[in-house]
């Protein structure tokens, strides 16, 4: 006889940790993009080490750009950012990915992503945040929209993967 699993419990926000990036995430950020099944989701560039070290002490300096590492019980499990931003139009550009796949389908992301947007609302005082995904995410298209984005646009053939192009769902959500 099979033993059941116990369902998994549901993060909430009060569970995840958002810090900055540090030096030491950047073999896991590597491992995590070149992740066949985690750069499938999203926009994905040729990655290796020396890369994302310098990108990470870039993004100290950027005032356009916060990039946090999503921290849940006590791993990094993955990364979440607001870019693009711009103070005078008051919008931001949000990204995410769960690169510890252990970590898949436990509410993390929507966790997460509900911190950053009360973050970007609160603290940087944001009237829009905006995202791109993918058209064949349905699970993640789903999740925004249960947060209260709503699509504004479709951006046809805007990502290419492999020798194909996808269109990207533009969607966004006001500070009201």
């Amino acid at each position: 006889m099979k033993k059941k699993r116990k369902p998994r419990q549901k993060a909430k926000p009060e569970d995840i940790i958002l810090r900055p990036v540090r030096l030491a995430d950047a073999k896991r950020n590597v491992k995590w993009m070149n992740d066949p099944k985690i750069h499938k989701h999203i926009s994905h560039q040729d990655l290796d080490l020396r890369k994302e070290k310098r990108e990470i002490e870039k993004n100290r300096e950027n005032e356009a750009k916060k990039v946090m590492a999503i921290s849940y019980q006590g791993k990094h499990i993955g990364n979440i950012e607001l870019r693009h931003i711009d103070q005078k139009n008051r919008q931001a550009e949000l990204g995410i990915f769960i690169g510890n796949r252990k970590f898949w389908n436990r509410g993390i992301g929507t966790a997460a992503t509900e911190k950053i947007v009360d973050y970007g609302f609160k603290k940087l005082k944001l009237h829009r945040i905006y995202l791109h995904v993918i058209s064949y995410n349905k699970k993640a298209v789903h999740l925004y929209q249960k947060l209260g984005f709503e699509k504004e646009g479709l951006l046809k053939d805007n990502t290419r993967k492999g020798r194909k192009y996808y269109d990207d769902i533009l969607m966004a959500k006001i500070n009201k």
